[in-house]
């Protein structure tokens, strides 16, 4: 018997066969639970089907995800008193009144709804978005990650200072 380096006995190889034979159900099962759900939603997500119905789908591209992930940022001008020219004050406030946003935000070709507003140097800005929930619900989601990883990685530390600490006795 050859025992040279890169030589493979014919038992080797009829124990890596008889590995793969049993391992095959497990990735036809594999495949079945994860990839083909993964697949069917991803495909799903490119077309404008509704959930239980029997209408037929059509291709929509990243429309979908174009819709779902639009924003926009727009300045919001003061509402301008008609008698002075002068913008309009807040008589319990004190503050300058602005335009509504629902005004100044795009309806042509996706209508969008303020999820937000902001001032820089004395212009007030309003941010628009087409879904205020999705958008709300990554802000979240976003706050949680930083949060969590900032208290993991304190604790992490701490237990490995514990850890790594030598101790008499």
């Amino acid at each position: 018997m050859d025992k040279k380096k890169g030589v493979i006995s014919d038992l080797a190889r009829r124990e890596e066969r008889m590995a793969y034979t049993l391992l095959l159900p497990t990735f036809i099962i594999l495949i079945i639970i994860a990839f083909y759900p993964l697949g069917s939603v991803f495909y799903n997500s490119l077309t404008d089907k509704l959930f239980a119905t029997a209408e037929p789908a059509k291709f929509v591209g990243l429309d979908n995800f174009s819709n779902l992930l639009s924003l926009t940022v727009k300045r919001l001008p003061p509402v301008i008193d008609e008698t002075t020219g002068q913008p309009q004050i807040d008589a319990e406030t004190g503050e300058i009144v602005y335009e509504r946003p629902i005004r100044i935000l795009p309806r042509e070709p996706r209508r969008y709804k303020e999820l937000s507003q902001f001032s820089i140097f004395g212009t007030r800005y309003v941010i628009g978005a087409t879904d205020q929930d999705f958008m709300l619900a990554i802000g979240d989601t976003l706050t949680f990650t930083f949060f969590s990883v900032v208290i993991e990685l304190i604790l992490g530390l701490g237990v490995a200072m514990v850890v790594n600490t030598k101790f008499t006795g």
